[in-house]
């Protein structure tokens, strides 16, 4: 018969896999298309598009080449530099128009808390182009607001701080959720200016208990492990 200390050993190393599990899904990103690999409709929904920009391309999702070539070709080497390999999203691509708003809507776990992370920026000609502002929002099925947060910042050409980072937690109610990117720049300057948007993720803050308990089984794992030897 193996000795209790080898079952215990064992019985704690179960528990450690199963929550180790239970943490990495609980890591997974619940934002479909958070990257921008893919073309902005895979996932994301433009929830409004502005009547001066109905034939626009209101939102599009870049890789640096690609925008490059659509628009910035005189600062190709300096976006791929900055930018590259990630994928964005750009609003109001290269055209004088402001009020596009990106959403995705997310199934919440009452009483489980989520993290909601993003990098943010402005591209334009850092003289003449317009400040921008972003509003990030996070709303309920009736629309009452769980989060609203306004993100103030100017164009840039400086390629070493393009982007910028922003997170915030919130708690799920059970119920769904409207996660909402609204560029309320002013984009009346003479020289377009894009609001950016890039790596936006949602995932769920593991409770404290399950750390320890993950920590308790590979503890059980190791000694299971020396009772064999």
């Amino acid at each position: 018969m193996r000795p209790r200390a080898a079952y215990v050993g064992l019985a704690m190393a179960l528990w450690g896999s199963f929550f180790a599990a239970r943490l990495q899904a609980a890591s997974l990103n619940l934002v479909t298309n958070g990257d921008f690999a893919a073309p902005i409709g895979m996932g994301w929904q433009i929830a409004y598009q502005p009547p001066n920009c109905a034939p626009c391309e209101d939102v599009a999702s870049f890789s640096a080449s690609a925008y490059a070539a659509a628009g910035w070709s005189g600062y190709a080497t300096a976006l791929n530099l900055a930018l590259a390999p990630m994928n964005f999203a750009a609003f109001g691509f290269n055209q004088n128009v402001t009020g596009m708003v990106l959403a995705q809507a997310f199934q919440t776990q009452a009483g489980a808390d989520y993290q909601v992370s993003f990098q943010y920026g402005a591209f334009g000609d850092a003289l003449s182009g317009a400040d921008q502002q972003m509003v990030i929002g996070l709303f309920n099925a009736d629309l009452s607001p769980l989060y609203v947060h306004a993100l103030s910042f100017g164009p840039t050409n400086d390629f070493a701080n393009l982007l910028h980072g922003f997170s915030f937690t919130f708690q799920g109610n059970g119920g769904m959720v409207d996660l909402e990117f609204y560029d309320r720049s002013n984009n009346a300057a003479a020289t377009p200016t894009d609001t950016l948007l890039a790596n936006v993720q949602l995932v769920t803050i593991p409770a404290p208990g399950s750390v320890s308990l993950m920590g308790a089984g590979l503890i059980g794992l190791a000694v299971a492990r020396r009772r064999k030897r």
